[in-house]
């Protein structure tokens, strides 16, 4: 009997797909345990009836809070899955305002304190919060495969250079990246070209610099970047507490496409990258990523070599097999936890539905006062909408199944 692990997290974010169900997947392929990722707004009595293991992603919301509640007392496994610092969020990023509200801080520490297992990817997030659990740490690296052919422009194709990231790190793109491509553009010309994605440079009076809002779904995103021969790519970050818990995954995805990636010379890079072996190491000042960039250009041999090695640590550290294997042995439950028996009677969630929509509700007036008001009458009719075309689709199905039996 396989066991039965739970995902749960609000939507099914990265973290919970790739840094989750994908690192948990080979278990399921060969029959160790089986999985289930549902949304906490979905999450029902039965739903923990079923699951052995109960894995909250980033959990912090007070629906969260009363899933891990009735699955703690149902003798479930508690895993916390923790890929940031959610709990000293930087001024300039977008999610400061929730992450700061004192109900989703003090979800967050619930949660915590109910926990058996942390599950990170950065030995920093341990030091942080391991000691708010009453559990044990686990670490593991999430996998990637190389997905595109390294970086040709051996037929006198420009050197492209990519930048994708989250409007979060806006700030450090305009300060920063902005004016470095900007005199790089200048300087080679037609000999490199750069595209953001995510953050707007505000470049457009150069030909050579394209920038594109976002790209979804994420398949799409990634089908571009394969197909898209970038030899470099660009990953700044700061040098804080906050980015130095953060996961390198912009190593993996770089590597994974054939490009270069040019990093800041910090934490979580430095765990990782070897200046000018896998990659470039920079200071964060202009002038620091300047050079970095200049040097694989002016040395094409250094980009091939940078490129190739890292395409050889991630073959050789990062291949999902691998990679489960070593989760494996430092949890495994994932592959042998049995909870014990309980009665769905016992398990008592209330109205998930509408404690998600009023928490999250009474969140946005907590931030936003009077002028969310035109915000929450939004969401108000789009939920409802929602959930009204969800009921008629079901009726119709259920309608056309006993007229077709």
């Amino acid at each position: 009997m396989p066991t039965h692990i739970l995902v749960e997290c609000p939507e099914y974010i990265v973290s919970a797909s790739l840094g989750v169900v994908e690192c948990l997947k080979p278990f399921e392929k060969t029959g160790g345990c089986e999985i289930r990722f549902i949304k906490t707004v979905s999450i029902k009595a039965k739903d923990i009836v079923w699951a052995d293991i109960l894995v909250t992603v980033r959990g912090c919301e007070t629906q969260s809070v009363r899933i891990v509640e009735e699955a703690k007392k149902a003798g479930r496994l508690i895993v916390y899955y923790l890929d940031d610092d959610l709990l000293n969020i930087p001024e300039e990023s977008l999610a400061r305002e929730y992450y700061d509200d004192f109900q989703i801080e003090d979800g967050m520490r619930r949660i915590l304190a109910m926990t058996d297992v942390l599950w990170g990817v950065n030995p920093n997030i341990k030091e942080i919060y391991l000691p708010l659990t009453g559990g044990r740490w686990i670490r593991n690296r999430v996998p990637k495969v190389p997905s595109a052919p390294l970086a040709d422009f051996s037929g006198g194709q420009p050197v492209k250079i990519l930048y994708a990231g989250s409007t979060d790190h806006a700030v450090i793109v305009r300060e920063i990246l902005s004016p470095v491509v900007k005199r790089i553009c200048k300087e080679y010309g037609d000999r490199v070209s750069a595209t953001f994605i995510g953050v707007n440079p505000y470049l457009s009076e150069l030909s050579n610099v394209r920038y594109i809002p976002f790209i979804k779904p994420y398949e799409a995103y990634q089908d571009f970047v394969n197909k898209g021969n970038f030899a470099i790519g660009l990953a700044p970050g700061r040098t804080t507490r906050f980015f130095g818990c953060k996961y390198y995954n912009k190593f993996l995805e770089y590597s994974a496409i054939g490009a270069v990636g040019v990093y800041t010379r910090y934490e979580p890079f430095t765990q990782i990258v070897e200046d000018r072996v896998n990659g470039m190491l920079c200071e964060n000042t202009e002038e620091g990523w300047y050079q970095a960039i200049k040097a694989l250009l002016d040395d094409p041999a250094l980009l091939r070599r940078c490129a190739q090695s890292a395409r050889d640590l991630l073959i050789a550290q990062f291949d999902p097999e691998a990679a489960a294997e070593d989760l494996l042995s430092q949890c495994p439950e994932f592959c042998g936890f049995k909870a014990p028996a309980c009665d769905e009677k016992s398990i008592r969630l209330g109205s998930a539905f509408f404690t998600f929509y009023w928490e999250r509700t009474k969140l946005l007036w907590r931030n936003k006062g009077v002028l969310g008001l035109p915000i929450i009458a939004w969401r108000v009719v789009k939920v409802l909408t929602i959930t009204v075309w969800r009921g008629i689709r079901r009726l119709v199905q259920n309608l056309f199944q006993r007229d077709h039996r």
